[in-house]
Order: C-alpha cells, then structure tokens, then sequence
C-alpha cells in the first residue's frame, strides 16, 4: 500500500496518510532515499496504526526496492528481502 501511496497511484486523501520527505533546494539522505516521514508519537498506542508502522517499514527497506518500476517488481523484490532476512 505504501508504495501505491508513494507513487501516486491512490485516490489524493490517501496520500495525506502518508508525508514523504521532498526537498527541492538541495538534496538531503532523507529526500534522496525516499524516507516517510516519522512523527515523535506522544503514545505507545499510535505505534500500531496503519500510518507509523507503514512508516517504518518502508524506510527500512533499501532504495533500489523502493525505486521499483512497476508493483509486480517491487513485491518480488520485497518477498526476496522478507525471504533472506529469515
């Protein structure tokens, strides 16, 4: 889901679940690896909904998976990763 959110491919109120770091002035690490952005949470029970843990795991996965051409290719990739990670 958070790589149709990221690629624009959702409905626009979807895409406000989600905020990516953009930087058009100059290029930072969180810009150019395409990292969502993290809220400080003021509770552990925000930590369970979609938007943090979505969050999570897609800045734990490595850009040349997030950048992806197509979704098919992106699931494969991520089932490999999920797969040597075990």
């Amino acid at each position: 889901m958070t790589y149709t959110i990221y690629n624009g491919h959702t409905p626009k109120f979807m895409g406000n679940l989600l905020s990516m770091s953009q930087n058009s002035s100059y290029k930072v690490r969180s810009s150019t690896n395409h990292l969502a952005i993290l809220k400080r949470l003021k509770t552990n029970y925000l930590q369970n909904t979609f938007g943090y843990s979505s969050r999570m795991v897609w800045n734990g996965i490595p850009i040349n998976i997030k950048k992806s051409p197509r979704i098919i290719a992106f699931k494969a990739n991520f089932k490999l990763l999920l797969q040597n990670s075990q």
